[in-house]
């Protein structure tokens, strides 16, 4: 599966200008659209280069809770009473990548209702691609906003957040959620009184901003450098196996995956690393 990594810059500015509109319009059918455009600018590169890193935001060092320490996934679903045999479904993604809002659109729900119904445990590690080859620091604080809702509110709050991130995700891949809105949708998620002062205060401060570089450094370091990723218990998903010929999202093949962590080759994506929660 394509994903959101470094290509030179001819080649990236072509892939951002490509995609950046399709992106706006979500649906399944989208992901083999997107995939197609986002193949052709990789296909141009003959290879990676590395970029200066953009300085990350400074805030500060809360671990939140479901997460063991700094650089482990955060199990977002920790409340849940997990089946016995729930299988582990780690995410990697970056709240400004087009490609994670498509492959969310699509399969999001489905991880949604298999996390709340106890049927998988879910761990998400934050990457800030975007900020790291574009500037900003908007990946870095969104997912900091979204943890800060969490520990007011829950799964519930955060699934909810999560999704407004998603939905209204800047329209060019460079631009940044607006501050205004990153705070304001914490209401939109559920959250009141002072559970929502709280949430607030935590977006302000950048409470959790040490933690979600961590998760990139840690993951870059293990050999997740793109996104979006999906693993099922260690074994990296290959997405592009989970869409039918008429180019719709196989929901039934995928959600089958995820609750059983039955993974076949053919849905192995063998360019990454096993890796474990």
């Amino acid at each position: 599966m394509p994903t959101e990594r470094t290509p030179p810059a001819n080649a990236r500015k072509a892939k951002i200008h490509a995609a950046g509109k399709p992106v706006a319009a979500k649906g399944s059918n989208r992901i083999m659209q997107l995939v197609a455009v986002v193949l052709v600018a990789i296909v141009a590169a003959v290879a990676l280069v590395v970029m200066t890193r953009h300085k990350p935001a400074t805030g500060g060092s809360a671990v939140p809770v479901g997460a063991a320490g700094m650089g482990e996934g955060w199990v977002a679903n920790a409340g849940v009473q997990l089946l016995g045999t729930a299988p582990t479904v780690s995410v990697y993604e970056d709240f400004r990548c087009p490609i994670c809002a498509v492959v969310e659109a699509s399969y999001g729900p489905t991880i949604e209702a298999a996390a709340k119904a106890g049927k998988i445990r879910l761990v998400y590690h934050f990457k800030t691609v975007i900020d790291i080859n574009l500037g900003g620091t908007s990946s870095q604080r969104a997912a900091n906003d979204a943890l800060c809702v969490a520990a007011q509110g829950g799964y519930s709050a955060f699934a909810r957040y999560h999704d407004l991130l998603f939905r209204n995700q800047p329209a060019k891949e460079g631009d940044s959620f607006p501050t205004a809105e990153l705070t304001g949708w914490a209401a939109t998620a559920g959250l009141t009184g002072t559970k929502l002062t709280a949430a607030t205060t935590c977006m302000v401060t950048g409470g959790y901003l040490s933690y979600v570089q961590s998760t990139e450094d840690s993951s870059a370091q293990a050999g997740v450098t793109g996104t979006p990723h999906i693993f099922v218990n260690g074994t990296p998903l290959n997405i592009s196996a989970y869409v039918t010929s008429a180019r719709q999202a196989d929901l039934t093949a995928f959600e089958r995956t995820i609750t059983t962590g039955t993974v076949s080759s053919a849905q192995t994506d063998t360019s990454l690393p096993t890796i474990k929660d």
